[in-house]
């Protein structure tokens, strides 16, 4: 019995705390009574669900693709987001993320002994270049992109604030929102014309001066316009 418990702790991580888990439906209920309240425009929201890497070695060697040693990747669901347009090719974004690292993980430049959890909360401004990248290139369906903004971070309950800054893209897997001539509104085709993948990298830097706290976080995740 306490082998089968152990086995259980190891495949799901025990990151899902009855009060993250809270925060978590509380963010999404207020996210969809937002969207419901302005469904009828175009394209104005996206959500995301997806995975989350994090990169925390602090090492001088700088050696970002160190995957055995430094990325501590959450293989399960653990990013969600919800962005909002707000003028022109710019958004407002609210993330959570979910994680853990593993022991013999290089963390603030020392190896760990022990497993260590990892949770954050990002509120950030978004900018696409799609103004300039799509006369210019005539691709409709990939969307460059930088983010900013500030977030907070807790590892191993220890929180920090952090200045937030990064790149990504937004492939969509059929051309432009508003090209849908769908029978229904709920079709198949519409769901997928408006389905494509989101992926970022954001530097987090802790906000008190301190090196303590600064770390990298790769997200990939499917996204849905509406």
């Amino acid at each position: 019995m306490q082998k089968q418990q152990s086995k259980l702790k190891k495949k799901f991580p025990p990151i899902f705390s009855l009060s993250k888990v809270i925060i978590l439906i509380c963010f999404f209920n207020s996210l969809f009574a937002i969207a419901q309240s302005r469904y009828e425009t175009n394209e104005s929201y996206k959500i995301f669900v997806g995975i989350n890497i994090v990169d925390d070695s602090f090492t001088k060697t700088n050696k970002a693709f160190n995957i055995e040693e430094e990325w501590n990747m959450a293989t399960y669901p653990s990013y969600f987001g919800f962005n909002m347009h707000v003028i022109d090719d710019f958004s407002a974004e609210s993330v959570v993320t979910f994680n853990q690292y593993k022991s013999g993980k290089l963390v603030n430049g020392k190896y760990i002994n022990n497993a260590m959890e990892y949770f954050a909360m990002d509120v950030m401004a978004k900018y696409e270049f799609r103004t300039f990248y799509e006369p210019l290139f005539e691709i409709h369906n990939f969307s460059p992109f930088l983010v900013t903004g500030l977030g907070m971070s807790t590892i191993n309950n220890k929180i920090y604030t952090n200045l937030n800054y990064g790149f990504g893209f937004y492939f969509w897997f059929r051309d432009d929102y508003t090209d849908c001539n769908c029978g229904s509104s709920f079709g198949l085709t519409k769901f997928v014309k408006n389905l494509g993948i989101v992926a970022q990298t954001i530097g987090k830097s802790n906000l008190n001066g301190s090196s303590e706290g600064n770390h990298i976080q790769h997200t990939i995740g499917l996204a849905y316009r509406f």
